[in-house]
């Protein structure tokens, strides 16, 4: 359906023909990820200004060529960038990006389902959980950030993965205690940095699921990140040079000690928030305030501040927002990753106060829900940049 969806010209990037009236938004960027897959000693030599996530690109580089090698039929296509400038792509590694892109979704959308299903027992016959289960599918995969991203080479995708595993590690956060399975998340996590950094704030999970072995806890996730801060040196000690687009132009974090040394730390950090703020979707804000107003009223007997401060998984949703404010760089596009992981959390809660309610009521409203959910995947435009 998103193949035949009218697009507006983006800010950044082009819109690109397929034929039979299907077409797809190429970003901007996405000429440096397709150039980065065709030739990766591009990540080495300092060409890319994507050095920060290289594994992507990799990825793609042996995905691409494996079915190159397989026979898969290949050819270039000339496309002028926004410079003026020709370049021969090969659709084969576009495809690849595809691939990885649903692959990247796909397993989003697993990791999601396991929780789920902590929450409500799904079964094959029950088809109110089975709208509960299609409807927190399209939260997770019907929202703007896919609609702009999925047919387009980029790294947005990990921005879907990010509250999808954060809320998988919540539902398995028991298990956080037993060594191996901690093991092989912090692995997943300390490899995942290499293709999007912003997925180490899983970390914040890891280290609090107990309380317990709090220390030994926090070396360990030191020693998973170590490889991807090694990185930078391991390029230069291999002769190559590193460049953070992040950092050099976008100042990402390093604004904050910029505006200290500087005196004027106050007001860039009201701007920087505001700016912030302005990125907020204006429709999902609205719902989870609504939501979140609903819920205290339920619950207008307790102390419902001090119950959501000592809530582990709100107080990763705050750390969540505060972390993505504080990065100097601000688009729509990443404001919707805690956005998203907020989403899902309402509607379990939502979920749970209609409960109490008849079967044919739940229904109504999660089938009402479930066609308006639609109606936004089809006509809202997404970030589109």
């Amino acid at each position: 359906m998103s193949l035949f969806r009218t697009l507006p010209s983006p800010a950044c990037g082009r819109i690109q023909n397929l034929g039979h009236h299907a077409h797809v938004l190429i970003n901007c960027d996405s000429a440096v990820f397709m150039k980065d897959a065709q030739a990766p000693q591009r990540l080495i030599n300092g060409q890319s200004v994507y050095q920060d996530r290289p594994l992507y690109a990799v990825s793609n580089w042996v995905l691409s060529n494996s079915l190159i090698k397989a026979g898969f039929p290949n050819r270039t296509i000339p496309i002028r960038g926004n410079s003026g400038s020709i370049t021969q792509y090969s659709e084969i590694f576009y495809l690849g990006y595809l691939i990885l892109n649903f692959l990247i979704l796909f397993s989003a959308s697993l990791l999601m389902l396991k929780w789920l299903k902590t929450q409500f027992d799904i079964q094959p016959k029950n088809s109110t959980l089975w709208l509960v289960g299609l409807n927190s599918l399209l939260i997770l995969t019907g929202n703007e950030l896919t609609k702009t991203f999925f047919w387009t080479p980029h790294s947005q995708m990990f921005n879907v993965l990010l509250p999808a595993y954060a809320l998988y590690l919540f539902a398995r956060r028991n298990e956080l205690n037993k060594r191996k399975f901690e093991v092989l998340n912090l692995g997943a996590i300390g490899t995942l940095l290499f293709c999007y950094s912003l997925l180490g704030i899983l970390y914040f999970i890891i280290l609090f699921s107990s309380r317990r072995g709090l220390l030994p806890r926090f070396r360990r996730i030191l020693v998973s990140i170590i490889p991807y801060a090694m990185w930078p040196f391991i390029i230069q000690i291999a002769g190559g040079k590193y460049h953070s687009i992040a950092i050099t132009r976008y100042r990402e974090y390093i604004w904050v000690f910029d505006s200290i040394k500087n005196g004027d730390f106050v007001s860039a950090f009201l701007h920087n928030e505001s700016s912030f703020a302005r990125t907020l979707p204006l429709f999902p804000a609205s719902v989870l305030l609504i939501v979140f107003v609903v819920w205290a009223w339920q619950n207008r007997n307790t102390f419902v501040l001090k119950r959501l401060l000592n809530d582990l998984r709100i107080q990763f949703f705050i750390i969540f927002l505060f972390f993505y404010s504080l990065m100097g760089y601000y688009a729509r596009r990443v404001t919707l990753s805690p956005i998203l992981f907020a989403d899902l959390i309402a509607f379990a809660v939502v979920l749970k106060l209609l409960h109490r309610l008849s079967s044919r009521i739940q229904i109504l409203v999660s089938s009402g829900f479930l066609v308006l959910q639609l109606i936004f995947w089809v006509f809202t435009h997404g970030p589109m940049q």
